[in-house]
């Protein structure tokens, strides 16, 4: 049971590290733009789709251990 617990908090970890790294690219897209020129619209959407897979990940993590304390707390 340990080991689907690691899983989760390794798809976590990837999921918020993914998240960081498009972030990043985000901020140096913005950084370093020339004046006149827009944002690059596909990086901020990957920025925002890493964010809600964080956002999902964090919620399962969650219901999987509200799902196992209520089934310790029912024996």
């Amino acid at each position: 049971m340990s080991k689907k617990i690691f899983q989760s908090d390794s798809k976590l970890l990837n999921a918020r590290i993914q998240a960081a790294i498009k972030l990043q690219h985000l901020a140096f897209d913005a950084a370093n733009r020339t004046p006149g020129a827009f944002m690059n619209r596909d990086r901020a959407q990957d920025v925002v789709d890493a964010i809600v897979v964080v956002v999902l990940e964090t919620l399962s993590a969650y219901a999987s251990e509200e799902n196992k304390d209520a089934t310790a707390n029912a024996k």
